[in-house]
């Protein structure tokens, strides 16, 4: 099955601190490991197209924002 998506956002934990907030993974080695997965997937079927964000919650925003405007 092959879906096309205008913008494909790949959003790292990099610099994101671990908060235990009840609903979040805690662990930063299933984190991480998660992430590689995710990483490894992107590269496999749509690396050209996936747009890395990263950042705070806020610069995260405004990174989408100006892509889609």
């Amino acid at each position: 099955m092959d879906f096309e998506y205008d913008y494909l956002f790949y959003v790292s934990p990099k610099g994101v601190k671990i908060e235990d907030n009840g609903v979040r993974e805690t662990d930063a080695e299933y984190r991480m490991a998660i992430d590689r997965e995710i990483r490894s997937i992107i590269g496999m079927h749509c690396s050209k197209r996936a747009i890395t964000i990263k950042g705070t919650t806020k610069e995260r925003i405004e990174q989408v924002k100006n892509i889609i405007t």
